[in-house]
Formats: C-alpha cells, structure tokens, sequence
C-alpha cells in the first residue's frame, strides 16, 4: 500500500471549517499507508514500537480489500497479532485465516457496518 503522509481525521461537520475537530487528528507526517479515506491503515508509534495500527475499509473495490488483508497479516507475520472491531463486535486472530476470511466478508463494496 502507498505511504500517505497527510492524514486528517475529524468529523464530517468539521470539514472545510477553519477550526479543528479537538477529538480529531492531524499529522503532516504520519506512519500511513493507503489508497483513500476508504482504506487505509495508520501506525501510532510509541518510541521505537508501535502502540496501535488503525485502519478503516469502506466502499473499497476487491483489490484495495485484498491489499489492506495481505498488509494485515505481514503485520501479523512480524507480530502475532489480533483485529478488535468495536462496531461489529468480533476480535480476530489474524492468524486464524477461517476468522479472518468471516472477518472481511462483512465489507463489502458500498457498504459501512
């Protein structure tokens, strides 16, 4: 996935506004990769480690999916590792290919749980 140094993130009624969202985030140089607002996935290091990854996969085509899956699980391969989704309330092992596979069938195109 393609580096995005830029990233912003607030609500939708902060956007073209002057001030900021407070809750929101701004980093001219941050640790993300990806293809747009849809589907990315954002490192927040910690020192030399890395604290938390996010990532967000709405109304994204089959190959940006397939993508973010494959950059998932090289994490996974570094450190084993588990996705935590508040939304659709599952926590996946993302070694457990049988999970995982369950786990991203429920994005699909055009769709936000």
């Amino acid at each position: 996935m393609p580096r995005v140094k830029r990233f912003y993130a607030g609500i939708l009624s902060s956007i073209g506004r002057a001030e900021r969202d407070p809750l929101g985030s701004y980093e001219e140089d941050a640790w993300c990769f990806g293809f747009d607002e849809g589907c990315y996935l954002k490192l927040e290091p910690a020192g030399d480690h890395v604290e938390q990854i996010w990532f967000d996969l709405w109304r994204v085509p089959p190959e940006q999916k397939a993508a973010l899956r494959r950059t998932i699980e090289a994490i996974d391969r570094l450190a084993p590792s588990m996705i935590v989704d508040y939304r659709l309330d599952m926590a996946v092992p993302v070694g457990d290919a049988g999970q995982l596979d369950r786990y991203f069938a429920e994005f699909e195109p055009g769709e936000k749980p």
